[in-house]
């Protein structure tokens, strides 16, 4: 369950390996903000909690939060740009409602409990298999970032700080999960990296080159027209005839 975080803040959320920089603040965590019941249950009943590094992204606000409230589009560009990616699906299942999936090792639901200018948090339910299914269990996570665009020598760069809130739902396994802490944080991490490396190309190519992105794009056949149309009205001033 944990990775799909990942994939929602991809969305996110999506530069290059998380950095994290010694010395430096970190954006306040959102908890106390966060209003929704079932959520607050789980953060103030978490049998773990782990600040992700900070995410240091290339691109501008206006791309970011396009993809941000588009997530099942967004992961649909990584899917298509960053070959890794082609195992994750994110499907809208109602308003701030959907489906995450990752080829079996995660199945779970994401609920968008908190949108407002340069935050977010996500409450998620589901089932989660790492590798050689070392790790097994059901759990309900709640995921939150501040993001805030940044300027530096004509450079602009989006950065947050991710904080993951894991309950498990078995006693036993949430014990067992407290002593493997350091396990399921490397797991954590690991699936960040290379979903964020995803993340850093989708982010830079809407940000830089959306018309040449768009050209691409015509030509995806598992692409919604209006997800296509979408983007041209969002990032194009004139139709572009969609290739066949």
């Amino acid at each position: 369950m944990t990775p799909s975080i990942a994939v929602l803040y991809l969305l996110l959320a999506l530069g290059s390996p998380a950095l994290a920089w010694a010395g430096e603040a970190r954006y306040p965590t959102l908890s106390e903000v966060v209003k929704d019941q079932a959520a607050r249950e789980i953060i103030e009943q978490a049998t773990l909690s782990h600040a992700i590094p900070r995410l240091r992204l290339s691109g501008n606000r206006r791309a970011y939060e396009f993809l941000l409230n588009h997530p099942s589009l967004a992961v649909q560009l990584a899917r298509h740009l960053h070959p890794p990616m082609l195992q994750y699906t994110v499907t809208p299942v109602a308003e701030g409602q959907y489906h995450v999936e990752a080829l079996g090792a995660l199945r779970g639901t994401a609920h968008l409990i908190l949108a407002e200018p340069g935050r977010r948090a996500y409450r998620v339910e589901g089932d989660f298999h790492s590798v050689a299914n070392l790790l097994r269990f059901s759990g309900r996570m709640v995921a939150t970032f501040g993001y805030r665009e940044v300027r530096e020598r004509n450079k602009t760069s989006m950065e947050s700080d991710p904080y993951v809130y894991l309950r498990v739902d078995s006693r036993l396994l949430g014990l067992m999960t407290k002593l493997l802490t350091p396990l399921i944080i490397r797991l954590i991490d690991r699936r960040v990296e290379m979903l964020v490396e995803g993340g850093r190309i989708v982010l830079a190519r809407v940000t830089e080159d959306p018309k040449s992105l768009y050209r691409e794009m015509t030509r995806w056949k598992d692409l919604r027209p209006e997800d296509l149309e979408l983007f041209r009205k969002t990032f194009l001033r004139h139709p572009t005839k969609r290739s066949r």
